[in-house]
């Protein structure tokens, strides 16, 4: 680089200093372009009414965290249970096992009870049951309304004209 170069970075660096020190410097506000007379003792009022508002906002706040807090505690020891057991009761529940499935092997011997091939079919056998249980379809849910509130037989047993007036125009 050219000495020419280093002048003019230290001549537009000593103009960028010298606005700085002007804006520094300068009674003027940039939120107030008018040099208006700023009532700073309002403005501190006015300061302490929003901290005491938004004080009570977060006050109340954490109030309804609290009691939110309560319910959604995370898992407890149960009482009468060791430290042993509960640590293998969550690392089960870690692994994927429903509450009825921990029970069951927490009966036969715990995590170790997974190794045994009657226990492994048992639990299979009770998370198949699970899935069946919520993929079963409420039969009357496929229904229309008409086949809600009559039967077939009734259906089959009505005339035209009354057909007609039950079903929806189309």
């Amino acid at each position: 680089m050219s000495n020419e170069n280093f002048e003019d970075q230290d001549l537009d660096q000593d103009l960028d200093n010298e606005d700085l020190d002007a804006d520094l410097n300068s009674d003027q506000d940039p939120q107030n372009p008018d040099n208006q007379q700023i009532d700073w003792e309002a403005k501190a009022k006015q300061a302490e009414a929003d901290a005491k508002k938004y004080k009570s906002i977060a006050l109340r706040r954490g109030e309804k965290l609290k009691t939110i807090g309560n319910s959604n505690k995370p898992a407890e020891k149960p009482a009468g249970t060791s430290d042993k057991d509960w640590r293998e009761r969550m690392e089960l529940k870690v692994m994927g096992h429903q509450d009825d499935e921990i029970d069951f092997l927490m009966r036969n011997g715990g995590k170790k009870a997974l190794d045994d091939p009657f226990v492994k079919q048992t639990i299979s056998n009770m998370q198949t049951q699970r899935k069946a249980e919520i993929a079963a379809v409420d039969t009357d849910a496929n229904k229309s309304d008409i086949e809600q509130k009559y039967t077939a037989d009734q259906l089959k047993g009505m005339s035209t004209t009354e057909l007609e007036k039950i079903l929806p125009k189309a």
